[in-house]
């Protein structure tokens, strides 16, 4: 057995998993609370119901802490649970741990399906790109400086992207929308106009779906190929909801990491977001923080993503009383095609011919702090 003890203060979570590690079998919490301590205080120990795949899908028992009382519970393959964030300002205090015992079977991993990709040059666009972009990013030497900053940092982020009138219209129309709660919250809670769609579904409507199709345009492609000299090939474009209690975990789009990408996330909200309340997008490589973008409304964020990140929407606290979104886009090269950049912002392509390669520098990518409380692998049990 084991024995620690946890404290949780005002805005604190434990977010969805499941204890199952190293031979624990039975996890137990002793709550030392105030003896007022009530529902609306929050921090309720949240259990999940699994679905036919294992995965957690809903909130099945919600425990409110009472002082000195005892949980116990069986860790298992679906022991899938929760804190719940802290709402009032008392601390939240427990002693915890596990029993163990010879360790049981897991079954298979689960593997979610893959995320259906188009190809750039399937889709046309028939308006010019200033229909759309603020035209202080079509000039020449904005395109340029750009380029230079991107191939130094291997990020950029493009404040008032859209035109005035473009950002307004998009804005209201996505309060409009028909939005849908998606999970499983071991991976991800937000609601989406649809994440595993086919490349002829819709994405969303009015304004929303034409804004999606000129994301996934061969023109807006051709714009990153002068801004970035990445050649995007196929692309997936997801928009998003986000709202208090809202975030994505390591494990979203794990079949991602072992690649290279190019993420392009358009960013809008009708309340700022603070840094403090959380849905800022983190850049890790497990160990430690790679970059960090802090959303801004009508702001573009680029990231190359080297083989091995992993990313995440930070848990937004219920502090926060307005709706977050995004237009979520991951393009990935040919792979006869890929570009390495130097911190100079040279680049060179990588070919398969037998031609003399010529590299000029390492990948570019950023490095800035850590910050591994919020991946989503804290395995306390409470």
């Amino acid at each position: 057995a084991d024995i620690s003890g946890s404290k949780y203060l005002q805005g604190n979570t434990l977010l969805c998993h499941d204890d199952e590690l190293s031979g624990r079998r039975i996890a137990y919490i002793l709550y030392l609370v105030p003896e007022d301590w009530s529902e609306e205080d929050g921090g309720t120990l949240d259990l999940f119901k699994v679905d036919p795949d294992g995965q957690p899908i809903a909130i099945e028992e919600s425990i409110v802490p009472v002082w000195n009382s005892l949980i116990f519970f069986e860790v298992t393959p679906y022991s899938y649970h929760q804190v719940s964030e802290v709402l009032s300002g008392k601390e939240r205090l427990s002693i915890g741990g596990w029993f163990y015992g010879n360790p049981i079977e897991r079954p298979s991993k689960y593997i979610e399906p893959k995320l259906e990709r188009t190809l750039v040059e399937s889709i046309t666009y028939p308006e010019p790109l200033s229909s759309w972009i603020n035209p202080k990013y079509l000039s020449p030497e904005t395109e340029d400086s750009i380029l230079q900053h991107f191939g130094k940092n291997g990020s950029v982020e493009l404040l008032d992207f859209l035109e005035e009138n473009r950002y307004t219209e998009l804005l209201e129309s996505l309060t409009e929308q028909s939005w849908f709660l998606i999970g499983p919250a071991n991976r991800r809670h937000y609601r989406t106009l649809g994440r595993f769609k086919k490349v002829t579904d819709n994405y969303g409507s009015g304004i929303v779906e034409d804004f999606c199709r000129f994301l996934r345009s061969y023109e807006f492609s051709e714009f990153l190929q002068r801004l970035l000299s990445i050649v995007p090939h196929e692309s997936f474009v997801e928009v998003r909801n986000f709202s208090g209690g809202c975030y994505t975990l390591v494990h979203d789009n794990q079949d991602q990491h072992s690649e290279e990408g190019l993420d392009v996330v358009y960013h809008l909200m009708d309340e700022p977001l603070s840094e403090e309340q959380g849905g800022f997008h983190l850049y890790t490589d497990g160990d430690e923080e790679l970059i960090r973008i802090i959303p801004v409304s009508n702001s573009l964020s680029i990231v190359l993503r080297d083989e091995g990140c992993m990313r995440f929407v930070k848990y937004i606290t219920q502090e926060y009383t307005g709706n977050y979104y995004d237009f979520a886009m991951v393009t990935w090269e040919d792979s006869e095609s890929k570009l390495v950049h130097n911190d100079e912002g040279e680049e060179a392509e990588e070919t398969d011919q037998n031609e003399k390669e010529e590299v000029v520098g390492e990948e570019g990518g950023t490095e800035q702090g850590g910050d591994e409380d919020n991946v989503g692998s804290d395995d306390r049990s409470d």
